[in-house]
Formats: structure tokens, C-alpha cells, sequence
């Protein structure tokens, strides 16, 4: 993966995207930027690091608040530039982010 980051950056490309949702592969990205910050390749500055995760009806802003700080960790940064949800599909799923819950009010912070 380090080398496949590797030749993105050299060929332009500093998007990078993952989720929760996605396996482990927020753990595989975290550890080959990991190696190519450390080697100064790439300096975190330079990236545009997108997650995602999920929320649920029943999630408040703490569950929420661990779900990204666990992100960030396997992530191994100490922010993301994005941060995106996963099937928010309908009024319901806005009122929890907006409204019902606030949960937005976590990226936020």
C-alpha cells in the first residue's frame, strides 16, 4: 500500500478515502502514511484525508465523538479534512445530524 500511495502522490493525486466501514483499511492507510510522513515524502499538510462512519437513531454526540476518535487513531493523524456518513438517505437521517441529536455539532469540536 505504501508503494501504491507512493505512486499516487508522485503521479498528482493527494485525495486519499477511506471509512469504518470499509474493513480494516483505515489501520493499512494509517500505516503506510505513517511510513511516508516519517520519511518525508509527504507532509500531512499536503494530503486531503477523507473518512467516513455511520450513525444511527440511537447514537448520541459521545458514541459519536468515539467512533472518530478510534478513526483518527487507526488513521494514525491527528485530524481528517472530510469527514462524511455513510446512508444518509432521508429527512430522518438529517434531523439526527442537524436537528434531533446534533450530532454534527462532534466534527465540529
Amino acid at each position: 500500500l505504501v508503494s501504491i500511495i507512493r505512486h499516487a502522490l508522485r503521479s498528482g493525486m493527494n485525495h486519499i478515502e477511506t471509512a469504518q466501514m470499509y474493513g480494516c483499511s483505515e489501520i493499512q492507510i494509517g500505516a503506510a502514511l505513517k511510513v511516508l510522513l516519517k520519511s518525508g515524502e509527504v507532509e500531512r499538510k499536503d494530503l486531503i484525508l477523507q473518512t467516513k462512519g455511520a450513525v444511527s437513531a440511537s447514537m448520541t454526540q459521545d458514541q459519536l465523538r468515539r467512533q472518530v476518535l478510534s478513526q483518527l487513531q487507526k488513521l494514525q493523524v491527528d485530524y481528517v479534512d472530510l469527514y462524511s456518513f455513510h446512508g444518509l438517505n432521508s429527512a430522518g437521517d438529517y434531523d439526527l445530524l442537524f436537528h434531533n441529536h446534533k450530532l454534527i455539532e462532534v466534527l465540529q469540536q
